[in-house]
């Protein structure tokens, strides 16, 4: 795939969700030949089928590398409530602000659901527990992926062009075995373990692909 001129029909579509800076960030990316994509947000339909797919376990750390607004790892957080970490890795400081937001907001949405009419102190001190806890398992990272040490990463969400350093760097970075959910696009290098349909990408009709993957060894395919 010619990602310059990918990089034009995309952020013309990204334009309809975010200015001019997002969009020469991820221009720039694109013509230094770097992986990238746009900020286009998933369907909650797709990040819920995301999810189950990715199968999060009691204990684990999830990445969302380019995590947009936040929704993925939010989403983690309040499915899998013994998540020990839901982070997001994110290189425009506009939608890490707004991630940020929009994390205290849903804390809060979800302390106010079990607290039904319990006396204004109480109220204010469970939401506020509520928030910490959340707060405390959701990360978000302005940073971009390829600097961000992944040791301790057991699964991977991303949403990315394809490009042929993406398999590289994360085999480089995530342990063998890490699982890896991508939405949409490939990992061409890899061979996937699973394979489902959800809904559509950028249309109303139809379907798109999410692919489980494991990291391969590297000593393995070396050998």
């Amino acid at each position: 795939m010619d990602l310059r001129n990918s990089a034009r029909g995309f952020t013309k579509l990204q334009a309809q969700f975010r200015g001019n800076k997002s969009r020469r960030i991820h221009t720039e990316r694109a013509r230094n030949n770097l992986p990238w994509s746009p900020f286009v947000p998933a369907k909650l339909e797709a990040v819920y089928a995301l999810l189950e797919v990715a199968n999060l376990q009691p204990g684990e750390t999830m990445l969302d590398i380019g995590s947009g607004d936040g929704r993925v790892v939010i989403e983690a957080a309040v499915q899998c409530l013994e998540l020990k970490k839901a982070r997001g890795v994110e290189l425009d400081e506009a939608l890490v602000g707004l991630s940020k937001r929009r994390i205290l907001e849903r804390a809060n949405q979800e302390a106010m659901k079990s607290i039904g009419s319990h006396e204004q102190d109480v109220k204010q001190n469970k939401i506020s527990f509520a928030a910490t806890t959340l707060i405390e398992r959701v990360e978000i990272v302005h940073a971009d992926f390829m600097d961000v040490e992944m040791n301790d990463v057991d699964v991977v969400v991303l949403f990315f062009l394809p490009h042929e350093q993406l398999a590289n760097a994360l085999q480089t970075k995530l342990r063998p075995g890490t699982r890896v959910v991508t939405y949409v696009f490939q990992i061409a290098q890899w061979k996937p373990v699973k394979v489902i349909s959800t809904v559509p990408f950028m249309t109303a009709k139809g379907s798109s692909p999410i692919y489980l993957y494991q990291v391969p060894d590297v000593t393995w395919r070396q050998g």
